[in-house]
């Protein structure tokens, strides 16, 4: 079993028995995409919302999660097999905007959802908002995620 670590706005994409590891989701989305049938699993951790640029750039959710779609495409992965698993979002850091408080794992959050819904691929499962951080580890042998927290607790999503 190989380790992959990633690196916020960064696509990985790994196939077999293969993990991949993202430490310290706080505020940031990790987002996961799998296909079961060819074991192949793809993963990104963005950390703002929208992009407010026509430049894509994948420290924002709604441009990382269509480019990790397009890349597990390229890898022979068929849009019927993919789902997405989200984990992050936490509510740990507030930006003032306009006299607003915005909370970014919210906003992080919804972003996601309205992306994958966009492009149709369902929500197998997540683990999103509340105030800790959390690391995951994506298994591409079955596509499990397990978290596990900044208090040590470790659980499956």
């Amino acid at each position: 079993m190989n380790e992959v670590v990633a690196r916020p706005g960064e696509i990985v994409i790994e196939n077999e028995t293969n993990v991949i590891i993202c430490y310290a989701l706080g505020s940031s989305l990790g987002i996961c995409l799998y296909d079961a049938h060819k074991q192949i699993g793809g993963f990104v951790n963005s950390l703002l919302p929208v992009n407010p640029n026509q430049k894509h750039d994948l420290k924002y959710v709604d441009n990382a999660i269509e480019a990790l779609y397009r890349q597990m495409q390229e890898h022979g992965c068929e849009h019927k097999d993919i789902c997405a698993k989200i984990i992050g979002g936490a509510h740990l850091f507030i930006l003032q905007d306009h006299g607003k408080d915005h909370d970014i794992g919210k906003a992080n959050i919804k972003v996601a959802y309205n992306t994958l819904m966009a492009l149709h691929i369902p929500i197998a499962s997540e683990d999103v908002g509340d105030t800790y951080g959390r690391t995951l580890y994506f298994h591409m042998e079955d596509g499990s995620v397990y978290i596990e927290t900044s208090q040590k607790k470790v659980y499956p999503i």
